[in-house]
């Protein structure tokens, strides 16, 4: 593979992200232009329930969720700089845009919820994350298979990272499973809330521990 395939940071690469630069800007000076109109103490986490559990002040609800937004898009950007597999990311280029777009997306829209919650228009985040978390599952389903053979990025389990044909096949049986586990996730989220709450539980647990069970199988397969 030639040197100018291999992944690079520069104006041409970067360019194309400016909708998520305003995007981000967007929800931290609309953040910064609401803090005046925040209680003193705003709530920040909720249990299992929706009910608050965790305050915190202004600052943290204005500048902490916007962090976390900045913080993992540089992470997308540079990460990949220092990966052994860094020239593989040319060969998913397209849908680790899709990935960067779409997470976000996610950790912009919880900060809307959150602001939305300390000046009182929502109860919490609790609608945002029965929905949200579930079309976030079934958008990485359908890019999983996608995903070439990398450190960073992607299902990075032991077996599938020391062999290429584990990583094929347990992203594209992984990425099935987000699918169904994402599509059970959203039928429940207009369900009684408690109940739809176990079935999002259950069905992000399968997504997590089954692609791992099963990589673990494939590698003794193979072997």
């Amino acid at each position: 593979m030639k040197d100018t395939d291999t992944y690079r940071v520069n104006w041409q690469t970067l360019r194309k992200d400016w909708p998520l630069w305003v995007l981000l800007l967007g929800t931290f000076l609309l953040g910064i232009y609401l803090a005046p109109q925040l209680p003193e103490q705003v709530p920040t986490h909720w249990n299992f329930r929706g009910e608050v559990d965790g305050y915190g002040n202004r600052a943290t609800a204005v500048y902490l969720q916007p962090l976390i937004a900045v913080s993992m898009y540089l992470l997308m950007v540079f990460l990949p700089l220092i990966d052994p597999r860094r020239a593989n990311y040319t060969r998913f280029a397209g849908t680790y845009q899709h990935l960067k777009t779409i997470l976000v997306l996610f950790f912009c829209g919880f900060q809307l919820t959150i602001l939305a919650a300390g000046l009182g228009y929502l109860a919490g985040p609790d609608i945002f994350l029965r929905v949200g978390l579930p079309l976030l599952f079934i958008f990485l389903g359908n890019v999983m298979g996608q995903i070439k053979h990398n450190y960073f990025v992607g299902i990075k389990t032991p077996w599938a990272l020391a062999n290429e044909e584990v990583w094929r096949g347990t992203h594209r049986a992984a990425g099935r499973l987000w699918v169904l586990c994402g599509l059970a996730g959203l039928v429940a989220a207009f369900m009684p809330a408690t109940i739809g709450r176990i079935i999002l539980i259950i069905a992000l647990f399968a997504a997590g521990i089954v692609p791992f069970v099963h990589s673990y199988l494939l590698w003794r397969h193979l072997n």
